[in-house]
């Protein structure tokens, strides 16, 4: 008997103890399903402009806040339940607690003209992209401090069940001459660096490589910011034995990047400096845009490395000029310019990223006339991306499409890459003068750069009448007919700079530039005397 009531109470305690969990449930969902919604701040931001009041609420680390103009309580309790869903199916995957999640903001606004949009940890989307998850990949991103894209489209593919096909992954792997695309650079997923095969592909990749960190070693590992050990084991699990490195990855990490309705890719470093990225004729598919933002990386470290061995005296005040709020536009209808005052580079190619930098370095002195080009400053700017750090696309450009092309023809200009005749016989001129001094190169990267751009500056002066309707031996003045200034070409401009810095150093030359003193002041002898000296040097052994 006493058995059997004790049997009787533990089955009436089991069912009360069911029954307070099932209200303690029902209790926080509906503490979710109902929560309340009270007056926000208004929103105002230079990164999403548009102005409005919002409603908002907390749940966690996470602040959602509706446009008012669109509030709804009805809908707002379905979009909040939406988005609480999303996070949690967030952290069940990688297996990251919401409470440990990055604090961040979604705004639900009435109008995204260019789709959802992310700055750091804020998220704007429509309701619409909630209802069908398009802002998955992008809540990923703000809830876990995610910078890679890859591995947020990877987590949003794990999340909706997708699938990599390993074995189609396998034979392009073993296949391919080159791995860059494992690096899974944002400009592999986008259009129009990426065409439609290389973003399916590096899309596969990333669900397949993301799919095998979680589940080899969860959802932390996948938030470390160096991958690479675990891209190289991915590919030896699908039968690729390759190795794989990434040598530009480190110096890729201080960007973020955006879009805009004109610009496909927004670049944005730990400077503030923005590079607005549309193609270019020497920066047309994926790879190249990631060589271009390493090269925009490290370049401008080069140089201030270089400024503090050799002119040590004026590295903080370039240093200042090189900090802070910089844009730099890509354009394809005119050439490149840097305005100090604006703080506003444009390319035209993409190499000419740090000739442009230099004049924001030490601005060329203003006339009545507005900025003038000289030679001092042109020829030091040359010297930077010349001499200091010559950009990938720069030695490609000459190795590829005028050495290589050239040494075919010899002095004939044959058909060329331009459309101009006396274009195409410069370059054939100048080959013909590389190749007296200098074997053909077996790569790009082991062109003697300097020696080819002395050989530019010579074939104007070995052929001047051939040579005549080239651009390449226009004077800088001549191209800039406002200015005074000197009747040297860039590349003549280049060469006798660097006369003046291995003969008297950079420290005098910037003193020069700088306005400290003048010409003769800063290298002891008038302009005249010194270019006869240069010119018999260079040009009287030939």
């Amino acid at each position: 008997m006493y058995q059997f009531e004790t049997i009787i109470h533990m089955r009436r305690c089991l069912v009360l103890f069911l029954a307070l969990l099932m209200t303690l449930s029902a209790c926080t969902q509906r503490s979710i399903d109902h929560v309340s919604f009270s007056k926000g701040e208004p929103h105002s931001s230079l990164d999403f402009r548009q102005y409005f009041e919002t409603m908002s609420t907390k749940y966690g680390p996470c602040t959602v806040n509706i446009q008012s103009d669109i509030f709804d309580s009805k809908s707002a309790q379905h979009l909040f339940s939406s988005i609480t869903e999303d996070l949690h199916s967030i952290s069940k995957t990688t297996g990251i607690t919401v409470d440990d999640f990055s604090p961040f903001t979604i705004y639900i606004v009435e109008s995204a003209p260019i789709g959802v949009e992310r700055y750091d940890n804020l998220l704007y989307c429509t309701a619409e992209d909630v209802e069908n998850r398009n802002y998955l990949a992008d809540l990923a991103c703000v809830a876990l401090n995610i910078k890679e894209y890859w591995k947020a489209f990877g987590l949003e593919s794990c999340i909706l069940g997708r699938k990599a096909d390993d074995t189609l992954l396998k034979s392009i792997f073993e296949k391919t001459n080159d791995l860059d695309i494992l690096s899974l650079f944002i400009s592999y997923f986008t259009k129009p660096f990426a065409n439609n095969d290389e973003i399916q592909l590096a899309q596969q990749t990333a669900t397949a490589v993301t799919r095998y960190i979680l589940e080899k070693y969860g959802g932390k590992a996948l938030l470390e910011e160096d991958c690479i050990i675990y891209k190289q084991e991915w590919l030896k699990s699908i039968g690729v034995d390759r190795p794989y490195s990434d040598p530009l990855h480190d110096d890729l990490r201080s960007y973020t990047f955006r879009r805009s309705a004109q610009y496909p890719l927004i670049a944005v470093n730990d400077h503030d400096h923005r590079f607005y990225i549309l193609q270019l004729s020497d920066m047309k598919t994926a790879k190249a845009v990631r060589r271009f933002l390493y090269d925009a990386a490290v370049g401008p470290q080069k140089v201030l490395q270089f400024i503090t061995e050799q002119a040590p005296e004026h590295y903080e005040r370039i240093k200042e000029r090189y900090e802070g709020k910089l844009d730099i536009y890509c354009s394809t209808t005119s050439g490149g310019s840097a305005n100090p005052g604006l703080r506003r580079i444009q390319l035209q190619q993409s190499y000419g990223y740090l000739h442009e930098l230099g004049h924001i370095l030490v601005p060329t002195l203003q006339s009545g006339k507005g900025l003038d080009p000289v030679w001092q400053y042109e020829g030091l700017c040359e010297y930077l991306s010349y001499m200091i750090y010559p950009a990938n696309s720069l030695l490609h450009s000459y190795y590829e499409d005028a050495l290589v092309l050239y040494s075919k023809t010899g002095s004939d200009p044959g058909e060329g890459k331009s459309n101009n005749p006396a274009n195409r016989a410069f370059w054939a001129r100048v080959t013909e003068i590389y190749l007296k001094n200098a074997p053909l190169p077996n790569d790009a990267e082991s062109i003697d750069l300097p020696l080819f751009i002395s050989s530019m500056a010579e074939a104007r002066v070995r052929y001047p009448e051939e040579l005549k309707e080239s651009i390449w031996v226009i004077p800088i003045n001549s191209l800039h007919p406002l200015i005074d200034g000197n009747d040297l070409t860039y590349a003549q401009a280049f060469c006798f700079s660097r006369y003046l810095i291995e003969q008297y150093s950079f420290s005098k030359y910037l003193d020069y530039c700088s306005n400290l003193y003048t010409f003769e002041e800063a290298f002891s002898k008038p302009y005249s005397e010194l270019m006869t000296e240069y010119e018999n040097k260079i040009y009287s052994t030939n």
